[in-house]
């Protein structure tokens, strides 16, 4: 499929913007830059009509020297029957499909991203459909400084170690008392994607009622300058192997454990909160552990936080004791 071709970004003015922003914790990593782009793919695709009916639409954008790229569509409706996915040109990364699932009332949705710099849309509709597909986008994150680990080995923009001294790679040991419920509770731990270059963390965090309403607690200056209904977000996105901070190389480990589409619940800027609601259901199959809470007054013994430091592929567990 000839593809989309975005002129290269400057990437060493990005560089230098991060030098400054990086020092500053309350702001969202940055790991790309947003990229306006406004194309209706029914009028930009290739359409292939398969012996049976059946239909096929490709487009293929290429953003030069992206380590990955997402997508937001302003026009997204998928009719029942047909299905989307989005993968690189080498096709080992691939998108799990969009179906009509995924259609929403504000006809939005914001993508997981893909390895490459070349990311390609493939719609394939049944013959019998006969409700029209709308597919618009009106925007490409280029991401520029994420990757495979060994890549990080390689010059890129950051190294393995810069979360800081005070995270420990959530794999490693950190004591008998804590290690059953760590290999439980970091199941809970999800990376954000918030559609606009930037990411976050996130924990699914279980209701009073107990029936797993996939809410989302992070951070509320995860909100500046971005929508919710763009955020896509990845569970279980950490290295297989327990590397424990070293650079050894370790490949990612591919769950597909991604979902896209957020409702904003609540917010507070002082306490620096915010809850949001995935649109659709966990899956059942899904191995992944909703957080449990306690709003009694009871002091804990230790207090322990699993995230994603500076958009780290491997959690990190940063642990704040109490003073007896």
């Amino acid at each position: 499929t000839p593809p989309i071709e975005l002129p290269p970004i400057n990437i060493e003015a990005l560089q230098a913007e991060d030098q400054i922003n990086d020092r500053d914790k309350s702001l969202p990593w940055r790991y790309g830059v947003k990229r306006e782009l406004q194309i209706d793919l029914l009028e930009n695709a290739i359409w292939t009509i398969l012996p049976n009916g059946d239909r096929l639409l490709q487009v293929a954008i290429y953003s030069p020297n992206a380590v990955n790229l997402s997508l937001n569509f302003d026009n997204f409706f998928i009719p029942k029957g047909g299905r989307m996915h989005l993968f690189n040109e080498a096709q080992t990364d691939v998108s799990r499909a969009f179906t009509n699932d995924q259609n929403r009332s504000s006809n939005v949705l914001g993508s997981w991203f893909i390895t490459g710099e070349v990311i390609i849309v493939e719609y394939y509709e049944p013959a019998y459909v006969s409700d029209e597909v709308r597919l618009s986008i009106e925007s490409v994150i280029h991401g520029y400084r994420m990757g495979a680990v060994e890549r990080y080995a390689e010059g890129m923009m950051r190294g393995l170690n810069d979360s800081g001294s005070c995270n420990y790679d959530v794999n490693c040991s950190v004591g008998e008392d804590f290690d059953a419920k760590k290999d439980i509770l970091k199941k809970s731990v999800a990376l954000l994607n918030l559609g606009n270059g930037y990411l976050c963390s996130a924990s699914l965090l279980n209701n009073s009622v107990g029936d797993k309403t996939p809410y989302l607690l992070s951070g509320n200056h995860c909100l500046d300058n971005s929508d919710p209904a763009l955020w896509s977000v990845r569970f279980n996105w950490m290295s297989p192997n327990p590397v424990c901070a070293t650079e050894e190389e370790s490949d990612d480990l591919q769950t597909n454990f991604t979902m896209s589409g957020t409702v904003l619940r609540a917010n507070n800027e002082l306490s620096d909160f915010a809850l949001v609601e995935l649109v659709n259901p966990i899956p059942d199959s899904w191995d992944i552990t909703f957080a449990g809470w306690d709003r009694t007054d009871t002091d804990p013994e230790y207090q322990v936080g699993i995230h994603h430091p500076n958009g780290d592929i491997t959690y990190a567990l940063r642990s704040f004791k109490k003073e007896m």
